[in-house]
């Protein structure tokens, strides 16, 4: 199949531009690839009981798939500038916290509804580092919503007018100087 758009990784950031192009062009094929399995097939083997440590799988369950490194966290989701990310370098600290905001109100009403957004601003904890001051806002969403918003996003992709297509493929081929993908049956609608 031909693509207008290829997306490597079905993370967060992967997810959020197929969904940002689906709103933008509903003409679009877009094809959205990645290393690990679809939501519900990303399964550890580590059960603490037989198998209590890493057995270092060929495609590890916790950091690849659809959903990215934090879909089985405990669903914190940052709004800060301060760590996890450098955006705020290409196109400022304030427009870099407000896209954070537009995505923490979208997932706010796709699933995340009713839970609560901690910050450090005007606490004791910034009154008593100011050596190492770290303001920020923190949504936990935890492990039921953060579920629920990654269902959301499948669902919205796949019924999206565009021809989105989840590729989870396993082995990565180098040909004519690009990358191409070997998906081996493993063509899916997560």
């Amino acid at each position: 199949m031909d693509y207008d758009i290829l997306i490597v990784g079905a993370g967060p950031g992967g997810i959020f531009t197929a969904y940002e192009l689906c709103r933008a062009n509903q003409d679009l094929k877009i094809g959205v690839f990645e290393c690990g399995n679809p939501l519900d097939k990303r399964k550890c083997p580590i059960d603490g009981k037989k198998i209590k440590s890493c057995i270092h799988c060929k495609t590890c369950a916790i950091m690849n798939g659809f959903g990215g490194a934090g879909a089985f966290s405990d669903g914190k989701y940052n709004i800060t500038n301060q760590f996890g990310g450098t955006l705020y370098e290409y196109i400022g600290r304030d427009e870099a916290l407000e896209l954070m905001r537009y995505v923490d109100q979208i997932n706010l009403s796709h699933g995340g509804d009713g839970t609560k957004l901690y910050s450090t601003a005007n606490t004791a904890i910034k009154k008593n580092a100011l050596r190492m001051i770290c303001i920020y806002s923190m949504r936990r969403f935890g492990i039921s919503a953060l579920i629920r918003i990654l269902l959301y996003w499948k669902r919205c992709l796949l019924n999206c007018r565009t021809k989105s297509i989840f590729i989870f493929a396993r082995k990565l081929k180098r040909s004519s100087g690009l990358t191409a993908v070997l998906s081996e049956s493993c063509r899916t609608t997560v």
